[in-house]
């Protein structure tokens, strides 16, 4: 007999696991969240069970990740409320920009395209939660650099702070409404509309990958920096004049040195 299914996707999430075995009544080994909420808040909660590892995995409960969740989030709270009178809700960006605030831009939009990916691809908040702590130290490590914030300063911190809280929204759900509203933003962050990236600025900075083969340079290529081992070695082997020289030869081996080279072993 046919029939439709009664949904497109299934998502079929791991147990939680204490010290190695499955969290449950009758083992006495379950966490009551109550005493997380209290001592942490909900956002730490939900932030530390959704970093941990893939849904679809099992998921092993830890104090210490819990500890480092609760921290991080303050370090995000730190992070709003030093710049709160900083940040412009209106900001806006007149390109070109000083280099290191162009610089954070485009952190920005990889961000925005990598978290907005991520969510939309089976949920992989582990990945998204990631890509929040990189945001964030970028964030800081640009604010380390800047001694006083001049009027383009304050716009790209604007859109950099503005984007992290719209972004962190769906897991901090309590901070950055209350962030939102502490900045002075109308209505509620979750009404808010969700961040967009521009494509040419979400691209990673470019690199000059240097290809061998048999240990001697046949061809360099700018690649971006953000680039996998596994797309560094396509883009060699794709090379026209890697193609030329290693034709109707056999590839022994191919060893990647990231962000830097590929060698292709041929005899």
């Amino acid at each position: 007999m046919d029939f439709d299914e009664p949904f497109k996707n299934l998502l079929t999430q791991g147990m939680v696991l204490k010290d190695g075995s499955k969290m449950s009544k009758s083992k006495g080994n379950t966490v009551d969240p109550d005493e997380i909420f209290e001592n942490y808040g909900a956002d730490t909660a939900r932030l530390f069970i959704l970093s941990d590892s893939p849904p679809a995995r099992d998921f092993d409960w830890s104090d210490a990740g819990v500890e480092g969740c609760y921290k991080f989030l303050n370090r995000v709270w730190r992070l709003i409320s030093t710049n709160q009178n900083n940040i412009n809700l209106n900001y806006k960006l007149n390109f070109p920009l000083e280099k290191s605030n162009d610089d954070l831009v485009r952190t920005v939009h990889i961000a925005i395209k990598g978290i907005t990916n991520d969510i939309s691809n089976d949920f992989q908040f582990n990945t998204v939660i990631s890509k929040y702590r990189e945001l964030v130290n970028a964030i800081y490590d640009w604010q380390a650099k800047k001694l006083n914030l001049n009027d383009e300063d304050k716009m790209v911190l604007s859109f950099a702070i503005i984007s992290m809280i719209k972004l962190m929204s769906p897991v901090a759900v309590h901070l950055t409404e209350e962030a939102w509203h502490e900045l002075g933003g109308d209505g509620s962050i979750h009404e808010q509309e969700w961040c967009k990236w521009d494509e040419n600025l979400a691209k990673a900075s470019s690199i000059t990958l240097v290809v061998q083969v048999n240990g001697k340079v046949k061809d360099k290529i700018e690649v971006d920096e953000g680039f996998s081992d596994e797309e560094m070695k396509s883009t060699a082997l794709e090379s026209p004049k890697i193609k030329a020289l290693t034709d109707g030869m056999t590839i022994v081996k191919t060893i990647v040195v990231p962000k830097k080279l590929v060698n292709i072993v041929v005899k």
